[in-house]
C-alpha cells in the first residue's frame, strides 16, 4: 500500500510539473538559436543566453556582433534579433488572449514572424517613438541611436506603424518601409534596395518569406513607383 501511495504521489507531482512547464511556455518565450553571443541584461550582470532558456515577460537581452538570437514566443510567432541588438519583451500574452506579443527594440534590428492573428488580438513591437501593429506578417524594426533614426520595412502582409507627433499611422506593405527620426519626423517612405531586401530576408529566414505568409502579396520591384510619395531616400 506504501508502494501505491508513493507511485500515487510521484505521479501527482510530476502532472503538477507538466502542468507548471505548459503555463510557463504559455507566457514565455523560448530560446531556440544563438549565434555568436546573447545576453540577458535586466538583472544585475549579463547571463549568457543558451537555446532551451525560458524568458519571462519584462526581460531585457541583446546581441553581440556578429551575432543572433531567436525566440519563439506562444502562438508560433518568433523574432531574430540582428547583430547589435537590444530589445525588451513586453507582453507574451498566450495563444488564446487578445494579446499575443508586444516588444520593444531599443537598438539595432529585428525581423518578427507573425502567424494569422484571431479577431481581436494584437502583436506590436515598439520603437523609442513608434508603435508597429500586425494581424499577421513578416516585417523588420530597426534603431539607430547614434543616427536618432528608426525604420520600419514590410516583407510580406501589411503593418500599420503609428509615429509620435504624427496624426496619422503610416501603413507599410510589402518590399516598402518607411525611415523616421527620434521627434518623429518621417524622412523616407521607399523601396527597399536590392541590398536591403537579401539582408531582410536572410535575417527572417528565407522560409518565413517564401512559405506563405502572405508571400503572394510581396510586391515587385518598381511596383508601386506611381504611389511614391514625397519623402526623399536615405
Amino acid at each position: 500500500m506504501n508502494r501505491l501511495h508513493t507511485f500515487i504521489a510521484a505521479a501527482t507531482l510530476l502532472l503538477v510539473l507538466l502542468g507548471a512547464e505548459g503555463a510557463l511556455a504559455e507566457r514565455a518565450a523560448l530560446v531556440t538559436e544563438v549565434v555568436g553571443v546573447a545576453e540577458r541584461v535586466d538583472a544585475g550582470s549579463p547571463v549568457r543566453l543558451e537555446v532551451g532558456d525560458w524568458l519571462s515577460e519584462g526581460t531585457e537581452v541583446r546581441t553581440g556582433r556578429r551575432s543572433r538570437l531567436t525566440l519563439r514566443v506562444p502562438g508560433g510567432s518568433y523574432l531574430r534579433l540582428d547583430s547589435e541588438t537590444r530589445m525588451r519583451l513586453g507582453s507574451l500574452g498566450s495563444p488564446s488572449g487578445p494579446v499575443r506579443g508586444a516588444f520593444a527594440v531599443q537598438s539595432g534590428l529585428a525581423a518578427v514572424v507573425v502567424p494569422v492573428l484571431r479577431s481581436g488580438q494584437s502583436f506590436t513591437v515598439d520603437t523609442p517613438t513608434s508603435s508597429a501593429a500586425v494581424r499577421g506578417t513578416v516585417f523588420y524594426v530597426g534603431v539607430d541611436p547614434e543616427r536618432e533614426l528608426e525604420w520600419v520595412c514590410g516583407m510580406a502582409g501589411e503593418v500599420e506603424v503609428s509615429i509620435a507627433a504624427r496624426p496619422e499611422s503610416v501603413e507599410v506593405t510589402p518590399n516598402w518601409g518607411v525611415w523616421f527620426d527620434s521627434a518623429g519626423e518621417v524622412v523616407a517612405l521607399r523601396e527597399l534596395t536590392a541590398e536591403e531586401r537579401e539582408h531582410y530576408v536572410e535575417l527572417s529566414g528565407p522560409d518565413a518569406v517564401q512559405g506563405g505568409l502572405d508571400a503572394e502579396l510581396i510586391e515587385e520591384p518598381g511596383s508601386r513607383a506611381d504611389e511614391e510619395d514625397d519623402y526623399g531616400f536615405l
